[in-house]
């Protein structure tokens, strides 16, 4: 951790939480619901923001002298031309979680705890909301509320953030309202109609402001840093004192700018939950996607062996877990999965597209691929692991080494033989295509993008490829589940936000070089680590 990247609130509230010890000892932090407790490093999640809160909360002027004091101590200088002031941000509390840690769990449970305690007159009484970058993770939201709610005496009752209208106090008791980030605005870009989604910010600004959950919900397009405004305006409120009245708690897998790493209170990111154990061990292959760069380049055997080094690696892994189920019964793992990303999916030389025509010639060829596994199994060899210490696992190269092309087509592709691919349309659907090969009775593969209309209308049909039977519904809705038959799923960068999956076992990016690709990549490991 340099200087640059001190998380300072950590480190105010090391010091400091052992003062609340008496205030967690008279709340649960553990219970959820009838299956589900909050593990330990939860609980201290909890601990933190609780903590974080009543520091502001009981000496706001005391918390921002700790800050000023671990600047000078760390030689950081804040940049008043881009607004980092120290009361700007004093107020916030940033919580580094990995995708699948359980951030959604901690946050409902700190809503609940929130409630009581203001009840209590522990905490000033103030509205909570609850944002979240996209329609899915507000379901998400709305099913995990639903399913605390199950198991508690006190309920938490969900409205949306449009149902605000400045009531009294007593009609926010045990109330959550929940939105979207992207859709807060300034009155001028509102829909006057009653079924505009954009909501004008001002009329959700209070006297004494709120108490703010973010949920990713700071991420977005280059309108962020204007809407990261609005939030702090929101939790700061109209009645102007020294210090904000609100407060705002800022949970992501991933942080990327000075704020959220000074404000960072717990630090539960990918390194630390992979090395409890709970996560994947990470190898980056020092295999270069370039031969999807320029499709006028006659580079067609490396994108095949680019393709064929993840395939052959898929399978080891799939005959790996077969033989793991063989020697412990109870053994739970999921079913393995491979993504590519793709900046572009629909320009003429767009990279997922030279990549799903080298998988139709994979499918199509019956290709010895006997040295390719070999040179896998020693490059995998002298490979680094990230977040582990030990070596990769010895039979686990041997059996790689292995691998032929009648696994590939039988475990990847579902087929008995070499054979075409055949599209299979999907109802009403208009960002998904399935495709399986001729000779199996399942799809391998599916694509999800924004829009299917221009691989329907003539990319498809250029390859020569034939529709198959039109399925009754899409796949990517149950992707997660066990019994899901896709082993393959392409798409553009954006289908990834907002979902989540522990079934990644292999991930290629593709073409997707920009200013922001290291962040991308990082938060891409991260949901689907």
């Amino acid at each position: 951790m340099t200087k640059k990247q001190s998380l300072i609130l950590k480190d105010i509230t090391d010091k400091k939480i052992h003062s609340y010890n008496d205030l967690f000892e008279s709340l649960d932090l553990i219970s959820f619901n009838g299956s589900i407790s909050l593990q330990e490093y939860q609980v201290a999640a909890l601990q933190k923001a609780l903590c974080s809160l009543k520091l502001y909360r009981d000496n706001a002027k005391e918390l921002c002298y700790e800050y000023k004091q671990a600047f000078k101590y760390n030689a950081i200088k804040l940049d008043s031309k881009k607004g980092l002031d120290i009361k700007e941000f004093c107020n916030m509390a940033s919580f580094w979680m990995a995708t699948g840690s359980g951030k959604s769990i901690v946050m409902i449970k700190l809503i609940s705890l929130m409630q009581k305690l203001m009840k209590n007159g522990e905490i000033e009484s103030k509205p909570i909301m609850l944002l979240v970058p996209n329609d899915k993770i507000l379901h998400q939201f709305k099913k995990h509320i639903q399913s605390f709610n199950a198991y508690q005496p006190i309920q938490i009752t969900c409205k949306e953030i449009k149902a605000y209208d400045n009531q009294s106090l007593l009609d926010f008791e045990n109330v959550v309202f929940l939105g979207r980030s992207d859709l807060l605005d300034i009155k001028e870009n509102v829909g006057k109609d009653s079924k505009a989604k954009r909501l004008n910010y001002n009329n959700l600004m209070r006297e004494k402001g709120w108490y703010i959950l973010l949920d990713e919900a700071h991420k977005g397009d280059s309108k962020d840093s204007i809407r990261k405004s609005y939030i702090r305006d929101l939790a700061k409120g109209r009645e102007r004192q020294d210090y904000p009245h609100g407060f705002i708690f800022n949970f992501s897998a991933t942080f990327d700018n000075d704020i959220e790493l000074f404000t960072c209170a717990f630090n539960y990111n990918l390194e630390k939950f992979n090395n409890d154990g709970y996560g994947k061990n990470i190898v980056v292959l020092d295999s270069n996607l370039k031969a999807f760069k320029d499709s006028k380049v006659d580079s067609s055997d490396e994108k095949l062996e680019r393709i064929l080094e993840s395939f052959i690696l898929f399978v080891g892994i799939k005959q790996e877990l077969k033989s793991l189920k063989a020697r412990f019964e109870n053994l739970h793992y999921h079913n393995p999965l491979i993504i590519a990303v793709a900046d572009k999916v629909n320009t003429k030389d767009a990279g997922i597209k030279l990549y799903f025509e080298a998988i139709m010639k994979i499918l199509q060829d019956s290709k010895d691929i006997s040295g390719i596994a070999k040179n896998l199994a020693k490059k995998l060899e002298s490979s680094n692991i990230y977040f582990a210490e030990n070596e990769m696992n010895k039979d686990f190269l041997e059996r790689l080494a292995k691998v032929d092309s009648k696994d590939l087509r039988e475990q990847i592709f579902y087929a008995k033989e070499a054979s075409s691919l055949e599209c299979c349309k999907i109802k009403g659907n208009n960002k998904e295509l399935a495709f399986k090969s001729k000779n199996a009775t399942k799809p391998f593969l599916l694509l999800n993008i924004g829009s299917i209309k221009e691989w329907e209308k003539s990319y498809l049909d250029g390859l020569g490829i034939e529709s198959g039977e039109d399925m009754a519904k899409g796949y990517f809705e149950e992707l997660n589940h066990r019994e899901s038959p896709i082993q393959i799923m392409m798409g553009s960068k954006v289908f990834s936000e907002g979902w989540d999956s522990n079934r990644v076992n292999f991930i290629n990016f593709i073409n997707i070089g920009s200013k922001k690709a290291k962040k991308y990549v990082l938060q891409t490991i991260g949901r689907e680590g």
